[in-house]
């Protein structure tokens, strides 16, 4: 991050004597930025690069495929992904069972190709006993291909990995603006758009569709309709960055 960024006026104002304080926000501020790592997973066959080839981009993230699982004479991949999407065929193997203990807590499970299964419900419940999680089920053809319950299921852990990342920077900025003598240099990040859009996306709700003016009435409509002190403040976070966005366009 370089001192010409809107986070740039913190790092000044904290000068050399804040040097740890620094190279943590410069950290946090790196990783808030970056895509959520969405890595498809699986042994050879099971669907893998089709998945990636059908659903496309997904808003935050960068999807990667790693190599095939259970290949002879080959180590099976360590899986680094944020969230990891495992593809499976029933009925699941131990190096499904293997994958899917490594990637406890980042795990999305895939049963695929539920279209040539005679019993796709009983496939599923298999599948989900073997994982240890709920499979979504994929098919090959058809008008139900399940590529929707993927994204929308993709699209939830992106915005949840984004937004624990904002709410960890706006955490350290506050800390650091206490401890260093910074709430101007802070306070003024935080009014500008870039920290408007930093506390919008540590709310980790999800916008309605439509423009930034849609917007912007949807989260006046919950700004003043909301019981709950913390719903009232993230709809207020969100409300102000879609003023932003939308006088921006104007």
């Amino acid at each position: 991050m370089s001192t010409d960024s809107s986070l740039g006026g913190v790092l000044l104002a904290l000068g050399a004597t804040a040097r740890k304080d620094a190279s943590g926000l410069e950290r946090l501020s790196v990783a808030a930025d970056a895509a959520v790592l969405v890595e498809f997973t699986g042994r050879a066959g099971v669907g893998r690069s089709t998945l990636v080839a059908a659903l496309g981009s997904v808003d935050g993230a960068e999807i990667v495929e790693s190599a095939a699982r259970d290949r002879p004479g080959s180590v099976d991949p360590v899986l680094t992904g944020d969230v990891v999407v495992l593809v499976v065929l029933d009925p699941p193997r131990d190096v499904d069972r293997a994958a899917a203990a490594e990637a406890a807590g980042r795990l999305v499970p895939v049963l695929a190709k539920t279209d040539t299964l005679t019993d796709p419900d009983r496939a599923l419940a298999r599948a989900a006993s073997a994982l240890e999680a709920p499979c979504l089920p994929v098919t090959t053809v058809g008008p139900d291909t399940g590529l929707p319950r993927l994204r929308t299921a993709l699209d939830d852990r992106v915005r949840v990995i984004r937004a624990a990342r904002a709410a960890e920077l706006l955490s350290h900025l506050r800390t650091i603006a206490d401890r260093n003598g910074a709430r101007a240099a802070v306070d003024d990040f935080l009014a500008c758009d870039e920290g408007v859009r930093l506390a919008a996306r540590a709310t980790g709700l999800a916008s309605p569709d439509g423009d930034a003016q849609t917007r912007a009435r949807y989260w006046r409509t919950r700004m003043n309709t909301e019981q709950d002190p913390d719903a009232v403040r993230a709809a207020v976070a969100l409300h102000r960055d879609a003023v932003r966005e939308w006088a921006r366009h104007a």
